[in-house]
């Protein structure tokens, strides 16, 4: 059971996901009267395709800065995310209501109810033209029941303190893909119910506005286009940087973690390792995924690197489901008690994951290096040990002064089998890698690519051989 203390984001996130897992409809929360809802403007203000921020961009607009910035002007004048947290919001129940340290409790035993301020979220810009940066705050209703409402609201900027503007509500139980202000809108992309979904599982992704009208927050359009299914196509092309492996578990900046996702192939680095693997979606829930057995490459890791990337394969090896949290990515792995959010950060995406049997043929491969659990070792003269795999299932095989053939299969997953051929029985020399590199091919289990080399994992541990084009 969640305390007052756990991270608000966190118990919204894990309630969305756990929702979207068991599928149940929404109970009747306990809830004190609800304000009467300010009236929705025309549509012609609504937000196009091109204004909506993806969470893989990010928010470059001027108007726009992370919550976890200062917003300062030449006034001086600043909002912090401490004053929100303690600020006073209306629109929500039927009197205004004061947060503490980001919490409103109201009720009685019998009937409690809360509202909580969401981590993470909060967005700065100018909602009311005079040139300071206003803040748009996002806020969860709890009654005690499965439902958790979600409210926009705007705070006013005057002199550097938040002045209350409205409260409208957004849905049950939504994920944000992503939030920005812009041209004094607010502009969020948001799942939404669509044709199959239960009360507990938004899986369609829509546009919504807001703005103020007569100095309080409305929505002036909801759903600018017919809402599209959550499907693979979200993360294809998208890469991240894990910056949380659980509540209170930050990643250090020195320790790279990443995930980047093309077509039903994922890959990244694990803090020392590189790693690849693949994925599905599920059909009814397209939130709920499994991760395939992951491939990596061999080195031997000290802590804290070592460590991370063994915590975080395992997390991977247990990933249930995913999901959006303001232009970040999260990950819910373990059961019970023991589930967790892995979080991750947008980054830039610098390389293209090629499909795997596209990429083995075309090629001429340099051997450049072998890592196992016991060594890591570079090849001084990488064109004297290639590899050419053609099209017709033989590989080409250059190994100092040798020549050899094998025959191979690979799929699209990764997998690889190569049957050694025929060889030449030239003496190379004591420091030649030439039987070395024909008699480990013999074992190879899986193959990927990542930053423009291929990688091939041996079986039983037994290491990896590593190849530039």
């Amino acid at each position: 059971m969640f305390t007052k203390k756990f991270s608000t984001a966190l118990a919204l996130l894990f309630g969305a996901l756990l929702s979207l897992a068991a599928c149940v409809p929404a109970e009747t929360p306990n809830q004190p009267p609800t304000a009467e809802p300010v009236a929705q403007a025309t549509a012609t203000e609504a937000v196009t395709s091109t204004e909506a921020v993806t969470s893989t961009e990010a928010v470059t607009s001027t108007e726009a800065v992370t919550s976890t910035e200062a917003v300062t002007e030449s006034t001086g004048a600043m909002l912090s995310v401490e004053a929100l947290k303690n600020a006073t919001y209306s629109g929500i129940y039927e009197e205004p209501v004061m947060l503490t340290d980001g919490v409103y409790e109201g009720g009685d035993p019998a009937a409690p109810y809360s509202l909580h301020y969401m981590d993470n979220s909060t967005i700065f810009g100018d909602l009311d033209g005079d040139g300071v940066d206003d803040a748009v705050v996002f806020l969860q209703d709890s009654g005690g029941g499965t439902a958790a409402f979600i409210y926009v609201a705007a705070q006013l900027n005057q002199g550097g303190e938040p002045v209350d503007a409205g409260a409208v509500m957004v849905d049950d139980r939504v994920q944000f893909k992503a939030a920005a202000i812009e041209n004094g809108q607010v502009n969020v992309e948001v799942t939404t119910r669509g044709p199959g979904d239960a009360d507990c599982c938004a899986s369609y992704l829509t546009h919504k506005t807001y703005a103020l009208q007569e100095g309080k927050l409305a929505e002036t359009s909801s759903g600018d286009a017919e809402p599209v299914r959550v499907s693979a196509a979200e993360l294809d092309g998208t890469s991240w940087r894990l910056v949380e492996l659980g509540e209170n578990e930050p990643v250090a900046d020195d320790v790279e973690i990443t995930i980047a996702f093309a077509g039903d192939q994922l890959s990244g680095k694990g803090g020392c390792n590189n790693y690849n693997g693949s994925f599905t979606l599920d059909d009814v829930n397209p939130f709920a995924i499994a991760i395939g057995p992951l491939a990596s490459t061999r080195m031997l890791c000290p802590d804290p690197a070592g460590g991370l990337e063994s915590a975080y394969f395992d997390a991977l090896g247990q990933a249930s489901l995913w999901g959006y949290d303001f232009g970040n990515l999260v990950i819910s792995h373990g059961s019970g008690e023991g589930r967790k959010l892995l979080r991750f950060t947008a980054q830039p995406t610098e390389e293209t994951m090629a499909a795997p049997t596209d990429s083995l043929t075309g090629v001429t491969w340099q051997w450049v290096g072998l890592t196992d659990p016991m060594q890591q070792v570079t090849i001084d003269s990488p064109e004297s040990y290639t590899l050419t795999f053609l099209d017709d299932g033989s590989i080409q095989i250059h190994a100092d002064c040798n020549e050899a053939t094998a025959s191979y299969t690979a799929s699209a997953d990764g997998g690889i089998e190569v049957t050694p051929g025929v060889t030449t029985l030239a003496l190379c020399g004591p420091e030649s890698r030439s039987e070395e590199l024909i008699q480990k091919l013999g074992f190879a289990a899986r193959y990927f690519f990542q930053d423009g080399h291929l990688f091939i994992d041996m079986m039983a541990d037994g290491g990896t051989l590593e190849f530039q084009p």
